[in-house]
């Protein structure tokens, strides 16, 4: 007696479980025993994803969106201009880049008298094995009084095996100043090895 019971518990719960997915299934359609399919552009505009002009996926023949469609990152519209800088920021914007192609013109001789001494350690012929000449971006910030306040060196990507060399230039203490620009400034500079 007490098998059976057994069993009728068993079919009983799996009975109970299929009606339970079945009914979470119909509620999560929405309720209704045959629910709607949408348009293909009414679930994607919402959220900001539209369907790609050349998707493989795709076997309809409808036409791609044209490209004056609104672009959306994170549900948030993205412009398609960048936005008008009114003439003060324009001015403000000319001034900074007069004031780093003055701190550049500081700068540069001093990197350049360094050079021989960190082509000297750092393009040596274990790190240098199979490169020719190598240009690597430098960039410099300045505080207000001119003090050098942080130095990056980045490794050309056209040149992988350059790495171990532009970590070499990293280790270096190279130490520039500049004639106090009177605020933060950031510049870039090429550094030309060997």
């Amino acid at each position: 007696m007490a098998i059976r019971d057994r069993g009728v518990i068993v079919a009983g719960s799996v009975g109970l479980s299929l009606a339970l997915l079945a009914g979470m299934a119909w509620w999560l359609a929405g309720g209704d025993a045959a629910p709607a399919r949408a348009r293909r552009g009414d679930a994607a505009a919402p959220v900001g994803i539209a369907a790609a002009g050349q998707d493989s996926a795709r076997r309809d023949d409808a036409a791609p969106e044209p490209a004056s469609a609104p672009r959306f990152i994170l549900g948030r519209e993205v412009p398609t201009t960048p936005p008008e800088i009114d003439d003060e920021a324009k001015a403000a914007r000319d001034a900074y880049v007069a004031l780093q192609a003055s701190v550049v013109r500081d700068v540069a001789p001093q990197l350049e008298a360094r050079r021989g001494a960190l082509r000297q350690r750092c393009w040596t012929a274990e790190l240098a094995a199979g490169l020719e000449q190598t240009s690597f971006k430098v960039s410099a910030g300045f505080d207000a009084d001119g003090k050098q306040t942080e130095l990056g060196v980045e490794t050309p990507a056209t040149a992988p095996g350059a790495r171990d060399i532009g970590q070499c230039l990293r280790e270096q203490q190279i130490e520039l100043s500049a004639t106090a620009p009177g605020q933060v400034v950031t510049i870039d500079l090429s550094l030309v090895l060997p």
